[in-house]
Parts: structure tokens; C-alpha cells; sequence
């Protein structure tokens, strides 16, 4: 019973105690006593009237509190805890619990650490103790990490970012197109086409398509362009070397200094002063100089 209840009891006794003081033997010689202990019984009976209201009262609390919430447990040390709500707590001996609500939303958690949190638009987190983690939404989109500092960020798309603590990364779409790099900072771009580019941190890099054109460069100044032909040009801080799949070849520096062939054996040699020197295949020559 509550405070009430008590506050009752005291008035009771009160009155008791009131109603039990006179003397038997004076009942019929006072009427002015006799009126008294008939209204001490009547206040009596309604204070013992008043004490059942609030007991059965106190009875409705408690039985509409067992109603609205719910524990259930067992001798494993299992136990169910729910409200009138939709709400519902699940443990065990074990450490395991799950917390669900009306809502769809719930925690699983067991005691190792592992965690799985769901909600009901279909996004969910899985987690456990080495610190790894998985991160879903309902459109297909996921990040997984773990503790190492690892990551792979998808997306229902298609597209895909993976990178590692070391600072290597490698971003992928669903077109084919990727781009890998390190912490170096050395890069790798591809695409679908079958084109690439591949750099260093050094500045060297070599551009590459499918139709099989090339272009290999470094920081120093040095080229090389190819063709699928067979075409070539080849040139450093000003020397080049342009040849083509017939044969042909011109070979330049930096001083003004020339040399053309062809595959039939035809050469023109000149230099920056105005000199030339012309050969054929049959052995002719003709030498000219600037004079």
C-alpha cells in the first residue's frame, strides 16, 4: 500500500481508540455518552470504507502497470522486457541483447563487442570490437572499414573508392574507368576505351590509347611518340629522332645538325654552318658547303 494507505490506518486507529475509551458500565446512566460512541462507530465504518476504496484502487494501479509493461525471465538468467508501446528489450546470461521498437528500428549487441543496427528504411551498421565496420543504406550504397585504417566506399551505381591507411587509392566507376594511386604519388588512369595514363612522382609519364598511339615522356624533357603505323619521333632537351614505319628517318640536334634517310639508301647530311653532303644508293655524292 502506498501513503495513503497509511494515513488511513492512523485515522483508524485514531477513532478505535476514540470508540473503545468509554466505560461499559456508564452506557445506560449517560445518554450524552451513548449518542458519542454511536457516531464513533459510524465514523468508524466509514474510515474502514475508505481504507477498501484505496486498497482496491492501489490493485488497479498495479495490475494496468503489469498490463502496460511486461517482464518475462527465466531461471537461465533470460529475460524479455516490453511495453504496451511496441518497444521489447531481449537479454540473456550471456551478455546478448537485442532492443527493438515499434518503429522497425533495433540494436543487436552481443558481449563481445559486435553490434548490428538496423532501421526499418533498410539502413544498417555492423560493427564489432577489432573495430571494423560496415555501413548499408536500402539504395546499395556501403562503406567498409576496419580498424586498420582500410576502406571501400560503394554505391549502387557501381562506382567504388578503395583505399588503404598507406595512402593507396584505386576509384572505379561502372563505365570501366578507374584511377590508381599510391602515396608515392605515382597514378595509373585507364577508361573504358582502352586509353592510360601512367605518371610518377618523378614526372615521367607514358599516354597510351587503344589505337595503339603512345607518348612516353620524362621530367628531364625526353619524348617519345609512337603510332600504331610505326611512326616514331624521339627527342630529348633538343636532339630528335623523327622515323616512320617506311624507312624513313630524320635525325636533329640541338646545334642546327641534320641527317635525312630514306630506305633506299638516299642520305642528306648538313650541318648548321650551311654544309651538306647528299649521297645515293648507287654510290654518287654531291658535297656543298657554305662558301
Amino acid at each position: 500500500m502506498g501513503a495513503e494507505s497509511v494515513l488511513v490506518l492512523v485515522i483508524l486507529a485514531v477513532c478505535f481508540g476514540n470508540a473503545s475509551g468509554l466505560p461499559v458500565e456508564r452506557k445506560s446512566q449517560n445518554p450524552d455518552d451513548e449518542i458519542q460512541r454511536t457516531e464513533n462507530g459510524i465514523s468508524f465504518r466509514k474510515t474502514l470504507g475508505l481504507l477498501q476504496s484505496v486498497d482496491s484502487s492501489v490493485n488497479k494501479v498495479n495490475e494496468v502497470k503489469m498490463e502496460t509493461n511486461e517482464t518475462v525471465s527465466d531461471a537461465a538468467g533470460n529475460q524479455t522486457v516490453s511495453d504496451a508501446a511496441g518497444n521489447q528489450t531481449v537479454s540473456d546470461a550471456a551478455g546478448n541483447q537485442t532492443v527493438s521498437d515499434a518503429a522497425g528500428n533495433q540494436t543487436v549487441s552481443d558481449a563481445a563487442g559486435n553490434q548490428t543496427v538496423s532501421d526499418a528504411a533498410g539502413n544498417q551498421t555492423v560493427s564489432d570490437a577489432a573495430g571494423n565496420q560496415t555501413v548499408s543504406d536500402a539504395a546499395g550504397n556501403q562503406t567498409v572499414s576496419d580498424a586498420a585504417g582500410n576502406q571501400t566506399v560503394s554505391d549502387a551505381a557501381g562506382n567504388q573508392t578503395v583505399s588503404d591507411a598507406a595512402g593507396n587509392q584505386t576509384v572505379s566507376d561502372a563505365a570501366g574507368n578507374q584511377t590508381v594511386s599510391d602515396a608515392a604519388g605515382n597514378q595509373t588512369v585507364s577508361d573504358a576505351a582502352g586509353n592510360q595514363t601512367v605518371s610518377d612522382a618523378a614526372g615521367n609519364q607514358t599516354v597510351s590509347d587503344a589505337a595503339g598511339n603512345q607518348t612516353v615522356s620524362d621530367a628531364a624533357g625526353n619524348q617519345t611518340v609512337s603510332d600504331a603505323a610505326g611512326n616514331q619521333t624521339v627527342s630529348d632537351a633538343g636532339n630528335q629522332t623523327v622515323s616512320d614505319a617506311a624507312g624513313n628517318q630524320t635525325v636533329s640536334d640541338a646545334a642546327g645538325n641534320q641527317t635525312v634517310s630514306d630506305a633506299a639508301g638516299n642520305q642528306t647530311v648538313s650541318d648548321a654552318a650551311g654544309n651538306q653532303t647528299v649521297s645515293d644508293a648507287a654510290g654518287n655524292q654531291t658535297v656543298s658547303d657554305a662558301q
